[in-house]
């Protein structure tokens, strides 16, 4: 065996010199890419924007006041007392007539759930629209729906608060029955969007003295007949819980008069942390699957309202004041949009001030379309698809 020990041939250095000068390159070219990305999601994060353009516009041909509207899908639905309409940029895709009082929503992907308060028939639709008309045997409180279309119904009797789980085309699959001098006044239910999972919230009153509990139910594995009832957190003595909402299939946040706890919720439930002797009154709230608003009345600055936003552990992502009187609140990514029936005002994580308007019409519904400059406006009988700019 013989070994070469000596200088490099003249073509060979030639060779390595060519291939670490490309070297050099590739690498500045890389970096260079990854500033320019970075400059453009920072500039993305805090750019300003003084108006907007309409990219569509249409008649919704509904004028009555008694109209609630929520995104959905790619548009979003009205709901009325006689009926809902869904709309996306197309315009009108689908109508259902109904008679409610008092309309019960909800919406997972692509199902909507809606239900009459005290009634006993739940509307399951899609995209398509009517998917089913689902009854139950007790008068409803509140409903839930999955992604698949695994309806979750609180229902109440005269002694007894019942759970009641069936599919899309109204097979039962688990009805829970409770005691309400046990376990309380059902008051919210919440189920992850997979089905596998439900939390529920109750008042409580012992000895003359008022709380709350939850009850946390898994039915993702068979229990040969047991119990789904898996954990019961019931330390809120003087509290009021009014609000519990999945944030993803595994988090969960609970909201009271004067506390917020973030539970996570996986083989079994345990509490992450909370926020126990909340001063100011919550005035509004707002939930996804990553972030928890609240915005309070704010005395100790020089802004009328203050909004905290939480993650779906707990922690604090971001906090801001405003002065704007404000009848709705929402999220735009990282953004916070709050705005009132004439005005609005958009503000990054960070506080600053990013978008501010004055409208000529009354505002009834403005939806961000996922991106902190695509909405959707609803004015009236009219809804425009805008970009801010």
């Amino acid at each position: 065996m013989s070994s070469y020990t000596g200088d490099l041939p003249e073509s060979k250095r030639a060779s390595a010199r060519r291939l670490s000068g490309r070297s050099i390159i590739l690498i500045i070219v890389t970096v260079a890419a990854i500033v320019a990305a970075a400059a453009f999601v920072i500039y993305r994060n805090i750019q300003t924007f003084t108006g907007y353009t309409v990219e569509r516009t249409y008649d919704l041909g509904n004028t009555s006041e008694n109209v609630s509207v929520y995104k959905y899908a790619d548009g979003f639905i009205e709901v009325s007392y006689s009926g809902v309409s869904y709309f996306d940029r197309r315009g009108s895709i689908w109508n259902e007539y109904f008679e409610m009082n008092r309309p019960i929503v909800d919406i997972c992907e692509d199902y909507i759930a809606i239900a009459d308060t005290k009634q006993r028939d739940v509307y399951v639709f899609d995209r398509s629209g009517l998917v089913n008309r689902v009854s139950t045997t007790r008068d409803i409180i509140d409903v839930e729906i999955s992604k698949a279309g695994v309806i979750a119904v609180s229902e109440n009797s005269s002694e007894s608060n019942y759970i009641e789980m069936k599919d899309r085309n109204g097979n039962e699959l688990i009805n829970i029955r409770s005691i309400f001098s046990s376990s309380g006044y059902p008051v919210d239910i919440s189920m992850s969007s997979d089905a596998s999972r439900l939390a529920a919230a109750y008042i409580t009153i012992s000895s003359g003295n008022i709380g709350s509990r939850i009850q946390f139910y898994d039915f993702s594995w068979d229990k040969e007949g047991g119990d789904a009832l898996v954990g019961t957190f019931d330390d809120y003595a003087g509290t009021i819980l009014t609000t519990i909402d999945f944030m993803g299939d595994n988090n969960l946040c609970a909201v009271g008069d004067n506390v917020i706890s973030f539970y996570r919720f996986t083989s079994s439930p345990s509490l992450i942390t909370e926020e126990r002797g909340i001063e100011n009154e919550i005035q509004s709230l707002y939930i996804n699957d990553d972030y928890l608003v609240t915005v309070v009345r704010d005395y100790s600055e020089d802004t009328l309202f203050r909004a905290d936003i939480y993650n779906r552990s707990g922690e604090k992502a971001a906090s801001m004041g405003f002065d704007l009187p404000y009848t709705h609140i929402t999220l735009a990514g990282k953004n916070l949009m709050v705005y009132s029936s004439s005005a609005c005002q958009l503000y990054g994580f960070e506080g600053n001030l990013r978008f501010s308007y004055s409208f000529d019409e009354h505002i009834d519904c403005l939806f961000s379309k996922g991106a902190a400059d695509q909405y959707i406006l609803v004015s009236g009988s009219s809804t425009r698809f805008i970009k801010l700019k």
